[in-house]
């Protein structure tokens, strides 16, 4: 009986042991200085954002332990900036933070009640605001709701400007005039205003490719006549109409 007394008093001194530290590595790990922030680390390919602009925003005060951060709020800090597009974030033992951020490229600029910039995929990310760069295509002719939102006709609808955007860059004419605008009219479709030499390109709702190969097979020829192109139609299959200013 007495051993058996001995045993169990062994028992419950182990378990108290253990737990007593257990405790210790607990208060060590979360209030303790083994684990407390001493660095963070910004990575990321940026033109618009900063390390040391994300940093502040991150708000993570130094000898702050990594065990009591919540990456949760972290990150929701990090995407109050609409240029972050996307946030990574890791606690590196002993006392470091890394963040890796991703931010939003502009494409287009969207006008449509006001200007909102559209990153390559149809996202309306921001308003540009004083000193931001604006030097991109207008698109028009779309409607956005409240919230930067589309629904599904303007968001194709978006999708397709910007695909007509890639496809005229990529055109013998797209690297000649640029591009400074696509609108998109119910009635008539989707037409392009050039930068150089500006005129007006009628695309309609025909494919943008196979109109832009068929405008540079006839740009050698547009070219000789030396004369300022007021516009040309090219929403029909195998027909282009090229109309010259008259003076």
């Amino acid at each position: 009986m007495l051993r058996k007394v001995e045993r169990i008093l062994i028992s419950v001194v182990i378990v108290i042991a253990g737990l007593t530290a257990l405790y210790g590595i607990y208060v060590m790990v979360c209030f303790g200085d083994a684990f407390a922030i001493k660095r963070i680390e910004i990575e990321g390919d940026w033109k618009y954002l900063s390390a040391e602009r994300l940093a502040t925003e991150a708000a993570i005060t130094e000898g702050e332990s990594l065990f009591w951060l919540s990456m949760d709020d972290v990150h929701a800090r990090l995407k109050n900036n609409p240029w972050v597009k996307a946030t990574v974030v890791r606690r590196m033992l002993p006392d470091t933070l890394w963040i890796y951020a991703e931010e939003y490229r502009p494409r287009a600029i969207v006008f449509a009640d006001g200007f909102f910039y559209t990153d390559e995929t149809g996202v309306l990310f921001k308003v540009p605001e004083a000193g931001e760069e604006k030097d991109f295509p207008v698109l028009s002719g779309i409607k956005v709701l409240e919230g930067r939102k589309l629904d599904d006709k303007n968001s194709e609808r978006l999708l397709s400007m910007l695909g007509i955007i890639s496809s005229f860059e990529k055109s013998a004419a797209g690297l000649e005039h640029g591009i400074a605008e696509v609108n998109f009219d119910k009635e008539r479709g989707y037409s392009i205003i050039t930068r150089e030499k500006p005129m007006q390109i009628y695309l309609g709702h025909a494919a943008a490719q196979d109109a832009f190969k068929m405008i540079d097979d006839i740009l050698p020829e547009v070219k000789k006549r030396f004369a300022r192109i007021k516009y040309m139609l090219a929403n029909e299959p195998e027909r282009l109409v090229v109309k010259y200013q008259t003076s």
